[in-house]
């Protein structure tokens, strides 16, 4: 896989993470892949849906870290539309909760 990351110009790590198919979800989706098979999180739809409506509201990323009992690595995930597209679509009402 090393020569793969070095042809690319990528560090090893974050070729591994796109092949464990938690970055570049666009990427697989081009290649045929449905994502909503992926699991997206250990948090709850509902809470990361909360978590975009307050960063979008101002709360401050630290605060919503704090509260969540989250990393920072974790709230960026969430706020990734590419990421969690389910709880994007619950906070843009796409998408009702059944």
């Amino acid at each position: 896989m090393i020569p793969a990351a070095n042809f690319y110009g990528v560090q090893a790590n974050y070729l591994f993470e796109i092949m464990r198919k938690e970055k570049r979800l666009n990427a697989w989706k081009l290649v045929g892949l449905n994502t909503q098979t992926i699991p997206t999180s250990k948090i709850a739809t509902e809470v990361c849906a909360a978590m975009i409506r307050e960063a979008l509201s101002g709360i401050p990323k630290k605060i919503l870290q704090e509260k969540y009992g989250i990393s920072r690595s974790q709230l960026f995930k969430v706020l990734r539309k590419d990421f969690r597209e389910d709880a994007w679509k619950l906070v843009e009402g796409s998408e009702t909760i059944p």
